[in-house]
Protein backbone atom coordinates (compact mmCIF):
# COMPACT_ATOMS: atom_id res chain seq x y z
CA UNK A 1 0.00 0.00 0.00
CA UNK A 2 1.52 3.33 -1.04
CA UNK A 3 1.77 6.47 1.04
CA UNK A 4 -1.09 8.10 -0.89
CA UNK A 5 -3.34 5.10 -0.22
CA UNK A 6 -2.59 5.24 3.51
CA UNK A 7 -3.32 8.99 3.62
CA UNK A 8 -6.57 8.55 1.69
CA UNK A 9 -7.71 5.80 4.08
CA UNK A 10 -6.80 7.96 7.08
CA UNK A 11 -8.80 10.91 5.68
CA UNK A 12 -11.77 8.62 4.99
CA UNK A 13 -11.77 7.40 8.59
CA UNK A 14 -11.48 10.93 10.00
CA UNK A 15 -14.25 12.33 7.80
CA UNK A 16 -16.84 9.67 8.59
CA UNK A 17 -20.02 11.08 10.04
CA UNK A 18 -21.19 10.01 13.46
CA UNK A 19 -24.37 10.56 15.42
CA UNK A 20 -25.80 9.53 18.76
CA UNK A 21 -28.51 10.37 21.25
CA UNK A 22 -27.14 11.73 24.50
CA UNK A 23 -28.28 13.57 27.62
CA UNK A 24 -27.21 17.15 28.31
CA UNK A 25 -25.25 17.29 31.56
CA UNK A 26 -24.04 20.91 31.53
CA UNK A 27 -24.56 24.03 29.40
CA UNK A 28 -21.99 26.78 28.74
CA UNK A 29 -23.88 29.88 27.57
CA UNK A 30 -20.71 31.90 26.90
CA UNK A 31 -19.12 29.31 24.60
CA UNK A 32 -22.40 28.14 23.05
CA UNK A 33 -21.59 24.55 23.95
CA UNK A 34 -22.96 21.71 26.05
CA UNK A 35 -21.50 18.67 27.77
CA UNK A 36 -23.46 15.61 26.66
CA UNK A 37 -23.24 12.09 28.08
CA UNK A 38 -22.75 9.43 25.41
CA UNK A 39 -24.42 6.01 25.24
CA UNK A 40 -21.03 4.45 26.04
CA UNK A 41 -20.93 6.29 29.36
CA UNK A 42 -18.46 9.03 28.47
CA UNK A 43 -19.02 12.73 27.94
CA UNK A 44 -18.43 14.97 24.95
CA UNK A 45 -18.34 18.73 24.50
CA UNK A 46 -20.59 19.65 21.57
CA UNK A 47 -21.77 22.84 19.89
CA UNK A 48 -25.24 24.07 20.81
CA UNK A 49 -26.92 25.24 23.99
CA UNK A 50 -30.56 25.68 22.99
CA UNK A 51 -31.82 22.98 25.32
CA UNK A 52 -31.93 22.38 29.06
CA UNK A 53 -29.82 20.18 31.28
CA UNK A 54 -31.33 16.69 31.38
CA UNK A 55 -32.79 16.88 27.85
CA UNK A 56 -32.06 14.05 25.44
CA UNK A 57 -30.63 15.40 22.19
CA UNK A 58 -29.51 14.11 18.81
CA UNK A 59 -25.84 14.93 18.17
CA UNK A 60 -24.38 14.73 14.68
CA UNK A 61 -20.69 15.42 14.05
CA UNK A 62 -20.30 17.33 17.31
CA UNK A 63 -23.37 19.57 16.88
CA UNK A 64 -26.75 19.27 18.62
CA UNK A 65 -29.27 18.82 15.81
CA UNK A 66 -32.54 18.48 17.73
CA UNK A 67 -34.22 17.26 20.87
CA UNK A 68 -34.65 13.49 20.94
CA UNK A 69 -37.83 11.81 22.15
CA UNK A 70 -37.73 10.15 25.55
CA UNK A 71 -38.59 6.54 24.84
CA UNK A 72 -38.67 3.84 27.47
CA UNK A 73 -36.66 0.71 26.82
CA UNK A 74 -37.98 -2.67 27.87
CA UNK A 75 -36.43 -6.07 27.44
CA UNK A 76 -38.30 -9.28 28.07
CA UNK A 77 -37.97 -12.91 27.16
CA UNK A 78 -40.70 -14.91 25.45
Amino acid sequence: MGVNSVLQEFKRILLEEYSFVGTIQQINEQEGTSIVSTPAGGTMKVKGNNYQSGDKVLVKNGVIISKAPSVSYYEFEI
